[in-house]
């Protein structure tokens, strides 16, 4: 059975797997497409070239390759079904691997198709993104890959509208960090891996690196996919003389990095860093600064306005690689199943609720919506850009604006912006009307409403007294390291907390300024906020009311967020886009996939949780008071803000947004935010504390 000499078509593999032909052949095996003869549903079959069976090394890489992407069950890795030997007289003449079938092409091959060989900056960085969630997935199993590279990544072109999907495809020598034994199977002191792609320590001793040698890989790869070409090469040199060159170069030579915006740049200077501890220490949080960078080349896109029929159907999706913001399906006026606790501290348990909007008027969204079309074509002419599949015609359209009307019924006239209205304590979705009472310094409602300028009302809700776990444990899914140690901490006063999160409409009557990214929805909230701004607003809101509002510390922010509750989310322990406003394509738990609707929503869109607050989970990101730090040792225990020590010129960001995926907007995610940063992903809400 020598594949050099006839080809293997027609060969029928453990007696279920029928070779049709062949898609591509490397350097240790070939890939065919192959049929399942029961189940009549087409894989991908990798075979181990017959002239190398013979390898006993070669193939128990191979067999240890098929364990490994086996245990990855990620929509970023290639799926591993199957894996087979076939013997002839008792000798092993045949080794494969059955895998699920991509009908797309290799990153490599894309490049070289592609003007100049690189991406546009908002292409690459949303590939990059999909490629970082799956090397963070094999990393949490324990996996790294030491072979990051263009060739090893399938890109699957857009489908309907779904845009391109990222694949890993390839830990043919991946090592294992715990459970058992090393995966790689080689020598120590040997160099192992992609010379172009390879971390500093791989070419000193690839048996005792970690996982910061694939943050340095895909540091390459974003430079590479972004420039057009790599960070070193070896010219005309040749074998041995080239590898030498090269590892001088990945060992002392610092790359010359030019890359527009200057966030992007910086990702890619903090990947390859030379020493390990320089770099960033996750995928993860290489991740979440690609997802920054993504928000900003977003708002970078220059942007033409015009109206086009039909709303994006519920069954449909986009991807967050798409950054194609799609229209919201408008609520309907029914009962809807969703685990919300009647009280603080009950478990968790199913609730019908009769959904309504308490925000948004329904009839708003119109099937005829505004939307936000081509780029102009200097974007890609300076390039020659070449645009193939639909996939540009499906990224050049953007939303810009629901036209939401508040259903907030108009009071009579009130000309002090100091007057508190107070609302019943009723837990229900509506709205309730307010009644103008005196002024008072010491609210005692369990909610009121703050009257601005231009009657727009500013409703707060009273959160009890209590305590709670802070953090998340070892076995939540998706967390962080820098979620604990988990701790208890008291929240022994009074605070009342912005209901919604600040709206267009509230930042521009008391800051006299429109810095949204996206446009024309007062009811949304407020995006493209600093930390500093949202700490001015806080400052002028004081001086307009009287009393003291201030950013919530980041332990005030989770307690009021849980409600109560110990799992995931405010909901339980999982999330779909049905629930909270966030990329629907990655959902969490059990949830299933569903909408991405690529902008922000009105506030209180969804249901609340148990305290009466809404949005805690996605549309926008808010901004806490706390300094960030690593961990929570040393952090107060009396729910006040963490202002020594940390990185004071990065503050805390909590609660996920319309952008991030569900595990981002869990109740214990933190992140790590320059203050100075202004994306369409960051806003805030407000809380006041009597007595301060």
């Amino acid at each position: 059975m020598n594949e050099s000499r006839f080809s293997l078509n027609g060969t029928v593999l453990g007696e279920k797997y029928k070779l049709i032909d062949r898609l591509g052949k490397g350097g240790m095996g070939s890939v065919y497409r192959a049929e399942h003869l029961f189940l009549e549903k087409q894989y991908a079959v990798k075979i181990i070239l017959p002239e190398h069976i013979e390898d006993a090394h070669l193939i128990e890489r191979f067999r240890q390759e098929a364990k490994a992407t086996s245990e990855l069950e990620h929509e970023n890795i290639v799926r591993v079904f199957d894996y087979g030997e076939v013997e002839e007289d008792w000798r092993l003449v045949l080794a494969y691997i059955v895998m699920e079938i991509l009908e797309g092409k290799s990153l490599k091959d894309l490049l070289h198709e592609e003007p100049e060989h690189k991406l546009q900056p908002s292409r690459a960085v949303n590939l990059m993104i999909q490629i970082c969630e799956g090397v963070n997935a094999a990393h949490e199993k324990g996996i790294i890959s030491r072979d990051i590279k263009p060739d090893n990544v399938m890109v699957i072109p857009p489908k309907g509208r779904k845009g391109e999907t990222a694949k890993v495809i390839d830990f043919g020598i991946a090592k294992r960090l715990y459970h058992g034994a090393d995966l790689s199977l080689t020598n120590a002191g040997m160099p192992i891996g992609s010379p172009y792609y390879m971390a500093p320590e791989q070419w000193q001793d690839s048996s005792t690196v970690n996982h910061l040698c694939d943050i340095y890989g895909l540091g390459v790869m974003l430079f590479e996919i972004s420039t057009g070409h790599l960070p070193f090469k070896e010219g005309k040199l040749k074998g041995f003389e080239a590898l030498a060159f090269l590892r001088s170069q990945h060992l002392e030579k610092e790359p010359q990095i030019e890359l527009v915006p200057e966030s992007l740049r910086r990702v890619v200077v903090k990947a390859m860093k030379k020493r390990p501890a320089e770099r960033y220490q996750s995928v993860s949080e290489m991740c979440d600064d690609l997802v920054d960078v993504g928000a900003r080349l977003y708002q970078m896109q220059p942007l033409q306005h015009h109206t086009i029929e039909n709303s994006l159907p519920k069954n449909e999706f986009a991807t967050r690689t798409d950054f194609v913001p799609n229209t919201i399906a408008a609520p309907k006026d029914e009962d809807v199943i969703t685990d919300v606790p009647n009280k603080p501290g009950q478990t968790q348990e199913q609730v019908l609720i009769p959904y309504q909007n308490t925000h948004a008027n329904p009839h708003s969204f119109s099937s005829t919506t505004s939307v936000e079309t081509e780029r102009k074509k200097s974007l890609f002419s300076s390039v020659g850009a070449k645009v193939a599949l639909g996939l540009v015609a499906a990224s050049l359209l953007f939303v810009i604006g629901l036209k939401v009307q508040s259903l907030l019924d108009s009071n009579p006239s009130q000309t002090n912006a100091q007057t508190l209205t107070t609302q019943t304590t009723s837990q229900s979705n509506t709205r309730p009307h307010a009644e103008k009472i005196e002024t008072s310094t010491a609210p005692t409602s369990e909610q009121y409403v703050e009257t601005l300028p231009e009657e727009i009302k500013l409703e707060m809700v009273k959160v009890p007294v209590g305590s709670f776990e802070m953090g998340s444990p070892d076995t939540e899914v998706d967390r962080d390291d820098n979620e604990g140690p988990i701790r208890r901490v008291n929240i022994g006063y009074n605070i009342y907390f912005g209901k919604y999160e600040i709206t267009q409409e509230q930042w521009r009557v008391v800051m006299s300024d429109e810095p949204s990214h996206f446009k024309e929805c007062d009811n949304c909230p407020v995006d493209n906020i600093t930390w500093l701004a949202a700490d001015e607003f806080c400052k002028k809101l004081s001086q307009m009311t009287g009393r003291t509002y201030r950013l919530p510390s980041e332990a005030e922010w989770e307690y009021a967020a849980r409600a109560g509750t110990k799992t995931a989310f405010y909901f339980g322990d999982s999330l779909s886009s049905t629930q909270a406003n966030f990329d629907g394509n990655y959902p969490y738990g059990n949830a299933v996939k569903d909408i991405f609707r690529n902008k922000t929503t009105p506030v209180g869109s969804f249901q609340p949780n148990s305290f009466g607050l809404f949005d805690m989970h996605g549309n926008v990101r808010e901004w806490c008071e706390d300094f960030w730090h690593d961990s929570y040792v040393g952090a107060p225990t009396n729910g006040s803000g963490w202002l020594t020590g940390g990185d004071g010129k990065h503050r805390v960001m909590r609660g996920g947004s319309w952008f991030l995926n569900a595990k981002n907007c869990r109740s214990a995610a933190r992140f790590k935010v320059e203050q100075e940063s202004k994306l369409n992903i960051a806003g805030f809400r407000v809380v006041m504390v009597v007595g301060e």
